[in-house]
């Protein structure tokens, strides 16, 4: 009996001992831990308002960017994850909140809307995770404003066009329509501000004629030229579009009413495949090819330097740095340059 006793009595204590011992402490600031003392990892996060044509090339690029840093760095290695809005402001910040389930060091955040996802941008800042926002939101809890394509020089790139052609007769006029994309995304707001300031340099020969917002829309931008023919018909001559895709639509009404490939300038952003071909039949002038390769790596290397305090601007503005002009004479150089 007392060497029952005996034995119950040191389970207890020992019971008691393992209860009372301290848990070891948790990491819950700084990067993700390897497993190598010696090397660094950070989980970057991508909160995408839309996985469209356009984005699934900057995915593909970021996805790219990851491989080649990893392959190339021993220190620091980068893990990456990426989530669809799907244009929602409400999925995008269910996302959002679900990223930060993953404990995530950064999140891209690029917004639905800048201002019905400034509680996404609070929440990543609350829970003590760099934000990167790339669509122009005011907030203070973003970290970093990334500005990688300047749309004021990228319509300027295309403005080139417009004013080639005012050039080449003293008797040529625009009569032109603009089509932007969102009306919550500031930053695309500015792609016909090169057109703008051709109007106020030439007031007596560019005339805009009517604007509006099809939301990145190939149908909504068919639609809305459609009415525009109706109501200014063969006058109308130019088409500032803020996306390839809405170019698409601009261009399916024009040849439906019976223009002719040349009849009408016409520029656009992105240089997606369906840009490029639509430059290559003749139908579009020109467009701003985005290099979202070039982007991924330069956001992925300043994703670093934020990380490990190297870079501490608030904002960074590319300009130019990412994108080229494309037109007829190049569009076959940048069919396969992503």
């Amino acid at each position: 009996m007392k060497k029952v006793f005996a034995v119950v009595l040191a389970l207890a204590m020992v019971c008691c001992f393992a209860a009372c011992s301290p848990k070891p402490a948790e990491n819950v600031e700084g990067p993700t831990s390897s497993g190598d003392p010696d090397v660094t990892t950070y989980k970057i996060g991508y909160a995408f308002n839309a996985v469209d044509e356009n984005t699934q090339r900057s995915l593909a690029g970021w996805e790219a960017a990851v491989e080649k840093w990893n392959a190339s760095h021993e220190d620091v290695k980068v893990e990456f994850f990426y989530t669809d809005a799907q244009s929602s402001v409400e999925k995008q910040l269910s996302n959002v909140e679900t990223m930060l389930l993953e404990q995530p060091d950064l999140i891209i955040l690029a917004s639905c809307d800048t201002e019905g996802c400034i509680p996404a941008a609070e929440a990543i800042h609350e829970a003590g995770v760099f934000c990167l926002e790339t669509r122009g939101m005011d907030s203070d809890a973003v970290d970093l404003r990334w500005t990688g394509f300047d749309e004021t020089s990228m319509s300027q790139l295309n403005a080139k066009y417009y004013e080639d052609y005012l050039n080449a007769d003293p008797a040529n006029t625009l009569n032109a329509v603009i089509i932007l994309g969102n009306p919550a995304q500031a930053n695309q707001l500015h792609r016909a501000d090169g057109f703008r300031e051709l109007a106020e340099k030439y007031p007596d020969r560019v005339n805009i004629l009517s604007e509006n917002y099809a939301n990145w829309d190939t149908e909504q931008a068919q639609k809305l030229m459609e009415d525009w023919i109706q109501i200014h018909g063969k006058e109308l001559n130019a088409v500032v579009a803020a996306s390839d895709a809405m170019a698409l639509g601009a261009i399916n009404a024009l040849e439906a009413a019976g223009f002719a490939p040349g009849d009408v300038i016409i520029t656009a952003v992105d240089g997606t495949e369906a840009g490029l071909n639509q430059v290559k039949s003749g139908w579009q002038t020109a467009t701003v090819k985005m290099l979202m390769s070039s982007q991924a790596e330069g956001q992925l290397e300043m994703a670093v330097k934020c990380l490990s305090g190297e870079y501490t601007d608030p904002t960074f503005n590319g300009g130019a740095l990412y994108a080229v002009p494309v037109d007829s004479g190049n569009v076959d150089e940048y069919m396969t340059i992503d």
